[in-house]
C-alpha cells in the first residue's frame, strides 16, 4: 500500500510492478506508475494524475472520477469504466492514450465506457487502433466537451 507518508519523489522516475498495489493517494505526482500484465492497481474513486505518467498493462480498478493534471495515461489493460475523465493543463500539456488492446471492464477489446469527457485547450487524446488487425477504438462516451485547441485524434499511431 502506498500512501502520502511514503510516496515522494521528484516526478521523475516510474514505479513499475507485478502482483496488486493499493494506491491511497488522491493525486499522484511524486513518481509514475507502470502496471504489468497480470498486475492490478487498486485507486480511489476520484484521482488525478498530476505532471507523471501511467502506463496499463493490466488492470485499474476503483476510479470513477479521473484528472490528468499534465501527465500521460497510456491504456492497454482493463481499466475500470469512468465516469469522467478530464485532460486539464498542468506543466506539461496531458495526453491520454486509449488503444485497441485495452478496454474499460466489462466491454469489449478496444472499447471505452466514459461518461463525461472533457479535454481542455492544448490536451489531447489518442485513440490508438491496431493496424496489424484493423481493430478500432469505440468511445462510449455521454457527454464530450473539447475546449479551444484541444484534440481527440483516432490512428493508428
Amino acid at each position: 500500500m502506498l500512501t502520502a507518508g511514503n510516496a515522494s519523489g521528484d516526478g521523475t522516475a516510474q514505479l513499475q510492478f507485478h502482483g496488486s498495489l493499493d494506491l491511497q493517494l488522491d493525486e499522484l505526482a511524486a513518481f509514475g506508475l507502470h502496471v504489468n500484465p497480470g498486475a492490478s492497481l487498486s485507486l480511489p474513486a476520484a484521482f488525478t494524475l498530476n505532471g507523471v505518467s501511467l502506463t496499463n498493462l493490466g488492470s485499474i480498478q476503483g476510479v470513477s472520477d479521473l484528472t490528468i493534471r499534465g501527465g500521460n495515461l497510456v491504456n492497454r489493460g482493463v481499466l475500470s469504466p469512468l465516469s469522467s475523465l478530464a485532460l486539464v493543463a498542468g506543466p506539461p500539456n496531458s495526453l491520454v492514450r486509449l488503444t485497441a488492446v485495452g478496454n474499460t471492464a466489462a466491454q469489449p477489446a478496444g472499447t471505452y465506457d466514459i461518461g463525461t469527457l472533457l479535454v481542455s485547450a492544448a490536451q489531447r487524446m489518442e485513440l490508438e487502433g491496431d493496424a496489424s488487425t484493423g481493430t478500432g477504438v469505440t468511445l462510449l462516451a455521454g457527454e464530450v466537451t473539447i475546449q479551444g485547441t484541444g484534440r481527440v485524434s483516432a490512428d493508428g499511431f
